[in-house]
């Protein structure tokens, strides 16, 4: 999959009523902050104008931490997902937009409904720990077959 990087490659950027993010207006409407990270923050969105009300995954990079050259999070994971293709695990990247004024940009992926680690792993037996155990070692491994090490 082909996804102009136009480039080089940690948000406190808190969700409110209204988000100003310009390189998504007129193309997406925000409809909710998942989480905020250490470069980013993660927004359920809809596309505007779109054939069908399709839920999108949208990661959101400042351009103070695209400017970081100590930390390229944002290059390599847009390169992993390039990379990745369609895996049923991994998010399918769409689009990655920009804000060519402030350097900002914004990855936008499917959105896989979720329940938060913390919460699931609560009430995990020993079935869900060995599913979770296998899919997250298929997760592993598809990166190991595309040449990418992760390292946590």
């Amino acid at each position: 999959k082909n996804v102009t990087l136009i480039f080089s490659c940690n948000t406190n950027m808190q969700a409110k009523n209204q988000v100003n993010v310009p390189e998504l207006q007129g193309k997406y409407r925000i409809l909710e902050s998942i989480d905020v990270g250490g470069y980013a923050t993660v927004y359920k969105a809809t596309a505007i104008n779109a054939e069908e009300d399709k839920v999108v995954a949208i990661k959101r990079v400042s351009s103070v931490n695209v400017r970081n050259k100590y930390t390229n999070h944002p290059c390599i994971e847009v390169r992993i997902l390039q990379d990745l293709g369609r895996h049923p695990h991994f998010p399918d990247l769409q689009r990655v937009l920009v804000d060519k004024p402030t350097g900002s940009f914004s990855i936008v992926m499917n959105y896989f409904e979720y329940t938060r680690f913390g919460d699931f792993n609560r009430l995990m037996n020993e079935h869900d720990t060995i599913q979770y155990i296998r899919t997250l070692l298929s997760c592993v491994v598809e990166l190991a077959h595309c040449g990418w090490i992760h390292r946590d």
